[in-house]
Formats: C-alpha cells, structure tokens, sequence
C-alpha cells in the first residue's frame, strides 16, 4: 500500500490510499486536514507525551528511550503502535526495547533507496523524502483503514489527556475533573462541570479524595455529537465501568 506523509496536508492528493500526518507539534494537522481524505489515516506523535498511531523518533522529536513507554501507553489504549525512524538510528531503538523488556512495535523505517519494497522486520519503508510538491512516500503493509487520531475508551489508567477527534486540540484534564483546552499552546481553563455537578460528588475536591478523575477520552452520545467521558477511580475499587466510575460531558459542558 502507498502511503503519503507531509508538513502540509493541501500537497497530499485526496484520493491517496493512506496518509499520514501530525497529531501535535508545529506541523499538527486540523480537523480540516483530516477530513481530506477517506482511506487509512495515521496520526503521528513528534512528542512521547502524546497519543497517536505513530511516534516520530528523530532529532528534535522523540529519544529512542522514551519509545518504549509511549508503546505501551498506546497498547493500554487499544492501538497497535507504529514507532518511526531512520534505519541508521534503528538499531539504537530496538535496543531501547530490549533494554526496557517491551515487546518491539511495527517499524516505520526510512531509508531514501527509491526502492519501494518492505525490507525484513519493516511494517512501513520511507523510500523517497520531500517529492515535489512536498510529500514523502512509503509503502506499508496492508491493514483497515481506521480513523486518525484514534482515541479509544478501551483506555484502563487513562491518560490525563487526549486530543478531540473532530479538532484535533489538545484536552487535558486534572484530579478534580476540571477541563482544559489548548489553543495556540495556552492552556485554557474552560469547563468545571465533573466537580460542580451536584449529584455526582465527584473529582479529588468534590469527594473528599475519594473518588478522583483518573483520566479523559472521547465519548460520542447518541445523537453522533462528541464530548467527553472523565474516568474516576472510586475508593471501593468498584464503578460504572469495572474499577472505574465515567461521567459523560457535552463539548458545552453539560452532562448526559
């Protein structure tokens, strides 16, 4: 399968079979950019602190170190992860694997050869950079297309943040539940509504520290509209959901 990866969504053709682009960082992709396309879209992470398909391991980006952790974060979220690099670093992150004793993720090597062909131990093989007007190609092993970025409530110790599937800005979330929205890298303080709710009684504040937000992930109500779901740990170990308690929010912040 031909994949096209690029800074600039516009220079990708629409019709391509897969894409992928940035989920965070200077070159992060909006909802717009996504919407181009209708075939398989990968989210790519230039920071480990952020979730996605694919973490881009290369100077400026992620270390080879901290691909490891991110892998396994993104497993717990129900993604099979992809981790991204040149084949002269790939040996130094494979060892990080070993080093850390985490089963090693599809690879995504590139490798400027011209020769569009999947080499040994490669999911995906970056064979030409920066192909007029502006795009790098790869070929990778056939899967089902899925959404980009790919948010899942199979999330157990869910991150404190995540990035809205229709936006594509970051959503971050504290120990009380309150809701944060980062526009232009400002953290903004927008919704407090899992504390202030009156009959939940939930959030670190709200009960006492017995029931804290643990965690936030996207959550679709029934009329297709997207909001929040917060995930609380209660005391008791017993909740909605297994061990955990979840309190849905409308993006205008009012309660299912």
């Amino acid at each position: 399968m031909q994949l096209y990866d690029s800074v600039d969504a516009s220079v990708i053709p629409a019709d391509a079979e897969a894409v992928a682009g940035y989920v965070d960082g200077r070159y992060r992709w909006s909802a717009a950019d996504w919407a181009r396309f209708r075939g398989l879209k990968l989210g790519i992470a230039v920071f480990a602190t952020d979730d996605g398909d694919v973490l881009d391991v290369e100077a400026g980006d992620a270390t080879p170190d901290q691909a490891p952790g991110w892998v396994v974060r993104q497993r717990a979220r129900g993604i099979d992860p992809i981790v991204y690099c040149s084949r002269s670093a790939w040996p130094a992150v494979r060892a990080a694997f070993a080093a850390a004793g985490v089963p090693e993720p599809r690879w995504w090597i590139a490798q400027y050869d011209g020769d569009p062909t999947l080499a040994p131990g490669e999911w995906g093989h970056q064979y030409a950079g920066n192909v007029a007007p502006g795009v790098d190609l790869s070929v990778i092993a056939d899967q089902p297309a899925s959404p980009a970025p790919r948010p899942s409530v199979q999330t157990k110790e869910v991150t404190m943040f995540m990035t809205d599937p229709e936006t594509g800005i970051g959503i971050a979330t504290d120990a009380d539940g309150n809701l944060y929205v980062d526009e232009g890298g400002i953290p903004d303080l927008r919704i407090t509504t899992l504390g202030q709710h009156p009959e939940w009684h939930a959030g670190a504040a709200a009960s006492g520290g017995q029931n804290p937000c643990v965690g936030i992930t996207p959550w679709k109500d029934p009329t297709g509209r997207w909001g929040y779901c917060y995930w609380t740990k209660p005391a008791s170990g017993h909740g909605s959901c297994g061990p955990y308690s979840t309190y849905h929010i409308r993006r205008d912040g009012t309660p299912d």
